[in-house]
């Protein structure tokens, strides 16, 4: 009877070390404020089977904490990627997590082209706020105004989605620009190109006005998107564009700065540079960049029809 309940006891403390080993292996959760960036990302299908992809990069995230910027860009020089300047970083200072992505002097897939487009959020005490810069954008040959935030449809193939902010999963994403392809020819190509993202952890920001109609204070809307307007290529009259949610839409000549989004003169600075690195890119890849080039200059063609 001693034997048993020596051995009972004996069981009882090996796995009282077990799990105390258990514990103590478990590393603890990381706290804090996270977040990341790149500057170029690019999706592209044709037919469902060749498939193009370029990126994210460069990519920087935090706690990582890194700045990185690639000098230039040029995948295959048909139709797919061009760029000069091209940073990402994430870092904390004081306090404030802070995020950028840039990307200067790009042209993707024969269908995007701008002088500028960039990407910041900040989160500090566990708020997150963005903020994008539009200089020269122009889309299937139309021209994004520096002030238009929202989604624009360019004719049946093409959506534009102007410093789009996501909140979800305790995070902000914002993209400058993200370009989708496909409408009524989803299944012959399609594609999601992204120009500058920066990410941030913490919630959104509360609204500045009393939450009432037609405060005087601003829009202060997270979930509203205003109309935005543009002008078709070779037509001096502005098209006027209700996006989601937008009862009634307004049409704007001057691109006054919406939320979110700064107009910038063709004189502004780049965004900083950091550590200069080299665009690695296998064989493998490059040749399936060309098919997805190919798909997207297809598209293109058949949008002008």
């Amino acid at each position: 009877m001693e034997t048993h309940v020596r051995s009972t006891r004996l069981f009882i403390t090996a796995c009282g070390l077990t799990a105390a080993a258990l514990v103590v292996g478990v590393p603890a959760q990381a706290s804090g404020p996270t977040g990341s960036a790149f500057a170029i990302s690019v999706q592209a299908t044709l037919l469902d089977s060749l498939k193009a992809e370029v990126g994210p990069l460069p990519r920087a995230a935090y706690p990582e904490g890194a700045t990185k910027s690639v000098v230039s860009l040029d995948v295959l020089r048909h139709h797919l990627a061009k760029a000069r300047v091209l940073n990402a970083s994430s870092t904390v200072a004081d306090g404030a997590l802070t995020s950028k992505a840039s990307i200067a002097d790009v042209a993707v897939l024969d269908l995007v082209q701008a002088k500028l487009i960039a990407a910041e959020c900040t989160s500090v005490n566990g708020v997150a706020k963005g903020s994008s810069t539009l200089v020269d954008v122009r889309v299937a040959g139309t021209t994004i105004k520096a002030g238009a935030t929202g989604t624009i449809r360019v004719g049946d193939l093409v959506q534009v989605h102007v410093n789009e902010q996501v909140h979800a999963n305790g995070k902000l994403t914002v993209n400058a620009l993200r370009v989708s392809v496909g409408g009524k020819i989803a299944g012959v190509a399609s594609a999601d190109v992204i120009l500058s993202q920066a990410v941030c952890s913490g919630k959104a920001a509360p609204d500045n006005g009393d939450g009432g109609d037609g405060g005087d204070g601003g829009d202060g809307g997270d979930g509203s998107t205003p109309t935005t307007t543009t002008t078709a290529p070779g037509t001096d009259t502005p098209t006027t564009t209700t996006a989601p949610g937008v009862d009634e839409p307004t049409t704007t000549t001057a691109p006054a700065a919406a939320p979110g989004i700064t107009p910038v003169a063709d004189q502004e600075d780049l965004a900083e540079t950091g550590v200069s690195a080299i665009l690695p890119l296998s064989i493998g890849g490059l040749l399936l960049l060309a098919g997805g080039g190919a798909a997207l200059y297809l598209v293109r063609k058949r949008a002008r029809a």
